[in-house]
């Protein structure tokens, strides 16, 4: 069906941006996510301490807090976060924002979440390829949509002259990330076949 048609959008918070042959370019939020995973590491370290080391860790914080003058009596988790992500070993944005241009598939779970939403969420592009077809080459994208307690994605395929056209909703999974990897796993020919298929007759 057209893209116009279905109606969806882009959402660059959740990855790097490309079009084919194109190098990858940061998203305008990347540092913003970069302290996402730095809280999100925290909260796990948080988690996964039995009470007594987190009472002992929490003396050191307020020690380290009134020290800088920054101990807040009123939020005391504030000043054990702070000496948290101080102590916790994290690579500087630099180091984990090469990470995420290698290895972008490794952090959908993180990005996405697990499917649960009340309402079919927006499309969001996450893998992007591109087939020869005919004379010209289209770029393809993969979008996937949180869709209650599952993963549904579909393709968007644009040819040079920015026209566009989308399969149905062609994928069902409990993660993105098997959706892309079998995305992914396509041959050329699969992906001219539902190219075909998603042309107007």
């Amino acid at each position: 069906m057209s893209e116009l048609k279905r109606g969806g959008r882009d959402d660059l918070r959740h990855g790097w941006r490309r079009g084919p042959g194109q190098p990858l370019h940061p998203p305008p939020t990347l540092k913003q996510r970069y302290q996402w995973y730095r809280e999100r590491q925290l909260s796990m370290l948080l988690s996964v301490l039995p009470r007594e080391a987190v009472r002992s860790l929490y003396g050191q914080a307020r020690e380290w807090a009134g020290q800088r003058g920054e101990h807040e009596s009123k939020d005391p988790m504030a000043s054990l976060r702070r000496y948290c992500s101080e102590i916790l070993p994290l690579p500087p944005f630099h180091v984990w924002a090469a990470e995420f241009q290698r290895n972008r598939g490794a952090y959908l779970d993180d990005d996405l979440g697990p499917p649960g939403g009340n309402t079919r969420g927006e499309p969001v592009t996450i893998e992007d390829r591109s087939v020869p077809y005919r004379d010209s080459t289209w770029a393809v994208e993969l979008r996937v949509f949180d869709d209650g307690d599952v993963w549904r994605g579909y393709m968007l395929f644009r040819d040079g002259a920015g026209t566009r056209f989308s399969t149905a909703d062609i994928f069902c999974e409990d993660s993105a990330r098997t959706i892309r990897e079998r995305f992914l796993a396509f041959e050329p020919d699969t992906l001219r076949a539902f190219l075909r298929s998603s042309l107007p007759s």
